[in-house]
């Protein structure tokens, strides 16, 4: 099975969602893009499929979302490489490489990409996954997974967004960003995840960061906070992954900053992000495969983030970004200053 494989069954009777996406920031202005596709199968409920589009330039204060939905039958799913198209919408998700084309209205005007991107090469592109264990990854616990098929990626194409009286062509030349994919039987709750590409003094990618703070359903029950950081640097990884160590991590939300600090055999790490609400966008994401109901997702692509960490088996370093971090906040319900985009 690779990253990027579905897990969806058809027929399977439990109900499933599942997504892949792409995110991408312009290397030093303060433009981000995120598209995704998801696959939502609920109990009870014909199956769908659906596209998603976000543009955001805080420098302007654009902002453009947008959402498809199709009834499953009319969406093509294609299996290694994993292809799928949604309405207009088209994706294709290779090995550490993809591609995608489309089209999509949204509140401001319509929105219509062609975009192809590439995994850079060696361990900082590499596939991660959060959950070191197979077992976790593939077993029924937890009931929501990810992996991160592409963490390190350059994206090249061209965005058009329409406007009151003109479109506006935006090429993408050179962005960064990762590829992610995720699936389960619902969202996990009330889910902070941040990802962040740091890039050295020559404008390349040398450092990714990756983490999530989320509470796991356990039948009736929901668990504290759970917490997962992981860092690469060139060759090197650091993970700070497990689960139930939880005197060793602290994660302090407020309203739309978070601080995660993690300490564990890798060493020590603190991972601070800070999101504008002018930068973000509120999506109204499916509760549960196995009921109804949506949840809030608060969407940053440009997010401030610092890290710091002293591993033990090197010097610390640390690795600051004014606006090039993806910060998600879901929440379980809407907050009346941030009404849904899509």
């Amino acid at each position: 099975i690779g990253p990027n494989t579905s897990r969806f069954v058809p027929d399977g009777g439990r109900g499933h969602v599942e997504s892949w996406f792409l995110r991408a920031n312009h290397p030093t202005a303060r433009q981000a893009l995120w598209l995704k596709a998801t696959l939502l199968a609920r109990i009870g409920a014909a199956p769908v499929a659906e596209a998603w589009f976000v543009f955001i330039d805080g420098d302007t204060g654009m902002r453009r979302a947008g959402r498809a939905t199709v009834p499953l039958p009319a969406a093509f799913v294609g299996t290694e490489p994993v292809a799928l198209t949604v309405g207009d919408c088209q994706f294709d998700l290779g090995v550490g490489a993809g591609a995608s084309k489309g089209q999509l209205g949204s509140r401001g005007g319509d929105v219509a990409w062609k975009l192809d991107w590439q995994a850079v090469p060696g361990p900082l592109g590499a596939p991660l996954a959060m959950l070191r264990s197979a077992a976790l990854l593939d077993g029924p616990f937890p009931r929501s997974k990810t992996v991160t098929p592409a963490p390190v990626l350059v994206v090249s194409g061209a965005v058009t967004v329409g406007g009151a009286t003109s479109d506006e062509t935006i090429d993408i030349n050179g962005w960064i960003g990762s590829q992610g994919h995720n699936w389960g039987l619902e969202q996990p709750h009330d889910l902070v995840w941040a990802q962040c590409v740091f890039n050295d003094g020559a404008g390349k990618p040398h450092c990714v960061v990756e983490a999530l703070t989320a509470q796991i359903r356990i039948g009736p029950v929901v668990s504290p906070r759970v917490s997962v950081l992981v860092v690469r640097r060139g060759v090197e990884e650091w993970r700070f992954d497990a689960l139930i160590d939880l005197w060793r991590q602290r994660s302090d939300l407020d309203d739309l900053s978070w601080r995660l600090r993690m300490r564990g055999p890798a060493g020590e790490a603190t991972l601070t992000l800070n999101a504008r609400g002018e930068d973000l966008v509120c999506l109204a994401y499916p509760k549960s495969a196995q009921a109804g109901g949506a949840i809030a997702c608060l969407n940053s692509k440009l997010a401030a983030c610092s890290l710091r960490i002293n591993p033990r088996n090197a010097d610390g370093f640390g690795c600051d970004s004014d606006h090039g971090a993806a910060f998600e906040l879901q929440r379980q319900t809407f907050d009346a200053r941030f009404p849904a985009d899509a």
